[in-house]
């Protein structure tokens, strides 16, 4: 097996090429966090709701009418709040992208790549966009932090 390589300074390897396309995303203001968190979690409280009546019908997904009856809203408008959600959560996504590359760094002598952090790290960035209730009164960065810390602590 080959000794590692160190990478070159070049600036041009995927990493720098990923902060340059992040460092364009702008930042969200608390009260977009707010309204994105709530479009998320409505999003997420229909998924539910279709998992729920699946299994009660056993194993079978329901149809849209089913589903857009039993959560009180016409077919169209289950549509629009779910493709919403996917939206705000994309969102909140992008925009917090740069915390998981500061936290990976703080890991960069870890025996792990730094692109492999940063991949963790967003797997837990995604979870914890789908997890944030806004209704808390805290920052999506300081409720981010534990689960991207949480990720990360598996390679280290």
């Amino acid at each position: 097996m080959p000794a590692p390589q160190e990478r070159p300074q070049g600036r041009c390897d995927a990493l720098s090429l990923h902060m340059r396309a992040i460092g364009r995303v702008p930042l969200l203001r608390p009260e977009e966090e707010i309204q994105l968190g709530r479009l998320v979690q409505e999003g997420r409280r229909l998924r539910e709701l279709a998992e729920e009546l699946k299994l009660r019908a056993g194993g079978i997904a329901p149809s849209l009418d089913t589903w857009a009856a039993e959560a009180g809203l016409e077919p169209s408008r289950l549509q629009r709040c779910l493709r919403r959600a996917d939206r705000a959560r994309d969102r909140m996504v992008l925009a917090n992208l740069r915390l998981v590359v500061s936290m990976a760094r703080v890991h960069r002598h870890a025996p792990v790549d730094q692109e492999d952090l940063v991949q963790e790290g967003t797997i837990g960035l995604i979870r914890a966009v789908e997890r944030f209730d806004p209704s808390r009164g805290y920052r999506f960065s300081t409720y981010a932090a534990w689960w991207i810390r949480e990720i990360g602590r598996a390679h280290v």
